[in-house]
């Protein structure tokens, strides 16, 4: 099941990334969407979403170690690309070009690499809607 983030589980979220990306510094705004993708009650992936004049950037997106190749982070980002087309807004994201598996997860649905920096991709999905 894929959710909005309940206020009551900034923390537990905090956790949750942290265990996904150890070494990542990010913040989060109160005018952040987050959605969670649950499982026994239990977060187990998420996409970070901030919206700005140009579009949506997700700031993070990922799924814990033990829950990954089972189609999660596919949900997670089909969700948030009907998201993003019914608000007829781009999506903007920034992956690690040695991240085989995300870059390619990310084209399939459509995302272009519109930068390349230093050891990272920035890639935008137009909307198609």
């Amino acid at each position: 099941m894929i959710r909005a983030l309940k206020k009551e589980e900034k923390e537990s979220i905090k956790t949750v990334i942290a265990k996904i990306f150890p070494n990542a510094e990010f913040s989060i705004k109160n005018s952040d969407k987050i959605f969670v993708c649950e499982r026994n009650s239990a977060i187990i992936g998420f996409a970070h979403l901030r919206y700005y004049p140009r579009g949506i950037v997700m700031l993070g997106f990922g799924v814990l170690e033990n829950f990954r190749s089972q189609g999660i982070g596919k949900q997670i980002l089909s969700f948030v690309v009907k998201l993003a087309e019914k608000s007829h807004e781009p999506i903007y994201l920034k992956v690690k070009k040695n991240n085989r598996p995300a870059v390619s997860l990310y084209k399939s649905f459509g995302f272009k690499i519109i930068k390349s920096k230093e050891d990272r991709f920035v890639m935008k999905r137009a909307c198609f809607s």
